[in-house]
């Protein structure tokens, strides 16, 4: 798969994304996971996606910022 990085994007494509990849549901019943602590993705606490293996989240927690950043 080739690795295409995006600065930011709005809500309505973030959701969009959800959908083309059959992860909206998860999203909405709060099963999409941060990888590195694990709570709960929701609109006010993503940070960033990245794709290894799976699609994958980090949220906004400084502990899981400096993991996501360390990974990069």
């Amino acid at each position: 798969m080739q690795r295409k990085e995006i600065s930011a994007i709005i809500e309505n494509d973030f959701l969009q994304l959800l959908k083309d990849s059959n992860l909206i549901e998860k999203y909405q019943n709060k099963e999409l996971l941060c990888c590195n602590c694990k709570e709960p993705i929701v609109e006010n606490n993503i940070f960033a996606m990245f794709y290894e293996n799976e699609l994958q989240f980090c949220c906004n927690k400084a502990a899981c910022v400096c993991f996501f950043e360390k990974r990069r």
